[in-house]
Order: structure tokens, then sequence, then C-alpha cells
């Protein structure tokens, strides 16, 4: 919602100023934001079995492998 009503909230010209101010930089802090919340979402769980997550049975058999 952020991204879509701060234009409204403030002055809009047709200056270039402006609308770098109110529709660029807004919309980019809200991918910012947006892009942390997945990345929190993904490391909430790390031990399954996605692609971000530790691959712990991975690493046990290379350490099995490793001691014999």
């Amino acid at each position: 919602m952020y991204a879509f009503l701060w234009p409204f909230v403030t002055e809009v010209g047709l200056t270039l100023g402006s609308i770098l101010d109110n529709i660029i930089f807004p919309f980019c802090a809200f991918w910012a934001m947006t892009g942390l919340e997945k990345l929190a979402e993904m490391m909430e769980n790390p031990l399954g079995n996605d692609d971000t997550d530790i691959h712990l049975m991975e690493m046990l058999h290379d350490l099995e492998v490793g001691l014999q």
C-alpha cells in the first residue's frame, strides 16, 4: 500500500524532481523492503529443501566420507 498511496499524499507536479520524489524513490524503498521481507521468510527455516537452505544431510555425508 505504501508504494501506491504515497504519490497521492504529496503534491504532484510535472517536474522531474516531483516525479522522482513522489513515484520513483518510494517505489525503490518499497521494493527494497519487500525484498528484505522475502529474504527473511526464506531464512526463517534454514534446514529445509529450498535452494537457499543449508543442506545438512549432504554436509553430514561429506563428513562421514572424510572420516573413513
